[in-house]
């Protein structure tokens, strides 16, 4: 056999080797989700519509979540629940279920529900934001406690109809003095007043420093 007929082997082989491995990244891959939490979520004081008015002493959270698909075939997002506990009770934690989407009104100053929580189809080559609301009732004998202190958040999601989540993510946050006096002032007047918490131990609050200071800091 002659080389040259030798090198037309090898270049068919590579050839063939390329053609199979884009058809695979382009039809045949398997979606593969991603799912960013953003670094700040709200919690409210709610209630609950009953045949005898309001029934107060209800939560809600509402965090950002970011899905996105990069791959060539769509896929969805069946459920997500949100669990929360306090660090040093970890004993007890709530399981939420997700109730319903937000959307924010007039530059973020207020919000309403959008349509109740449901599957997300997420096409290929794409990503999806959604306000997810998760609510804690009343009805359900006992209350979450917003007291100062170090907590845990879990959020999970699922891209099948399965039992364990495909996609997870654990993230810790503490709630200052100030959160809590605020928010006990909203639970005492039965107002809808939320709080804004910044999500990871790392997260910097707004502040005023020097450009010494700064430039330490990030650069």
């Amino acid at each position: 056999m002659k080389i040259t007929d030798i090198f037309s082997i090898i270049i068919a082989f590579i050839s063939l080797v390329i053609s199979i491995l884009t058809a695979y990244f382009a039809y045949f891959k398997p979606s593969q989700v991603r799912m960013l939490i953003g670094k700040i979520f709200i919690i409210a004081n709610t209630y609950l519509e009953t045949e005898s008015g309001k029934e107060w002493g209800g939560l809600s959270f509402i965090l950002p979540i970011t899905f996105s698909n990069w791959s060539p075939k769509g896929s969805s997002i069946e459920q997500i629940r949100f669990l929360v506990e306090r660090q040093e009770n970890p004993a007890k934690t709530f399981d939420i279920a997700w109730s319903s989407f937000i959307k924010f009104l007039d530059g973020g100053s207020r919000w309403e529900s959008d349509t109740i929580a449901h599957p997300l189809a997420l096409k290929a080559q794409s990503s999806l934001t959604k306000f997810v609301r998760f609510d804690w009732s009343p009805i359900r004998g006992e209350k979450i406690e917003i007291r100062e202190g170090a907590y845990t958040l879990r959020i999970y999601a699922w891209t099948k109809d399965r039992e364990k989540p495909d996609l997870k993510e654990k993230i810790d946050f503490y709630i200052t003095k100030e959160d809590e006096s605020f928010y006990q002032k909203s639970v005492a007047n039965n107002l809808v007043i939320p709080i804004t918490i910044n999500l990871g131990q790392s997260k910097l609050p707004n502040q005023v420093t020097t450009r010494q200071e700064s430039l330490l800091k990030y650069e």
